[in-house]
C-alpha cells in the first residue's frame, strides 16, 4: 500500500519532510479505518480520494493541523469542510455541519464541526457512519495516512539465496 502512494508524492516534497507525520487524527481515538485511499485513476476517474473513519453520528471533528477554513457548505447534499494547511496542503471533511466559516484560522486539533450522516446517499459504498477525510498536495490527492501516520521506506528483503533469470521467470505471469 505505502508504495503506491508514495509515488504520488513529489519525491523532494518527501524527503523534505513536507508530508510526514505531520497531522493528527480528526476525532478522538480509536480511528477504524473502513474504506481506504484508492488513487483516481485519471483527474476525474474513479478511485477513492482519502479514507473513511468509522464514528457515530454527532462525532466532533477537529482539524487535522493549522490553517485556514477555504468552504464550509454542502456539496451533493453532504457537508464539507475544506481548509488549507501549509506547504501547499488541503483537507477535506465530510459529511460534516461546520461549526466554523470561511475564512477562519484554526489550530491543530480544534473542532470544526460534527458528523452528520447526509440524508441523501449517492454511492453505496458510502453508506457507513464515518468522517471522509481526504488530502491534496499540490493539488493532487493524496492519502491521508502519509500525513498521519509515519510511512516506512522501502525494504527490499532477499528472496531464498537471491533471484535468479529462471527464478524471476517461474514466477512472471502473463
Amino acid at each position: 500500500m505505502s508504495v503506491g502512494v508514495v509515488s504520488l508524492i513529489q519525491s523532494d516534497a518527501a524527503r523534505a519532510g513536507v508530508l510526514s507525520n505531520s497531522w493528527r487524527w480528526p476525532v478522538d481515538a480509536p480511528h477504524p479505518v473502513i474504506r481506504e485511499f484508492r488513487a483516481p485513476t485519471s483527474e476525474y476517474g474513479r478511485g477513492h480520494r482519502g479514507i473513511d473513519i468509522a464514528v457515530a453520528d454527532g462525532t466532533p471533528v477537529r482539524s487535522p493541523a493549522e490553517g485556514h477554513v477555504l468552504f464550509v457548505g454542502e456539496v451533493a447534499g453532504r457537508g464539507v469542510i475544506t481548509i488549507e494547511h501549509e506547504n501547499d496542503v488541503v483537507s477535506t471533511l465530510e459529511p460534516v455541519r461546520g461549526t466554523v466559516a470561511p475564512g477562519d484560522r484554526v489550530a491543530a486539533g480544534d473542532i470544526v464541526g460534527v458528523v452528520v450522516e447526509p440524508e441523501i446517499v449517492w454511492d453505496s459504498s458510502h453508506v457507513c457512519s464515518c468522517v471522509h477525510l481526504g488530502a491534496r498536495y499540490a493539488g493532487e490527492y493524496v492519502s491521508p495516512r502519509v500525513l498521519l501516520e509515519r510511512m516506512p521506506g522501502a525494504v527490499l528483503k532477499p528472496w531464498g539465496d537471491g533471484p535468479t533469470l529462471a527464478g524471476a521467470l517461474a514466477h512472471t505471469t502473463l
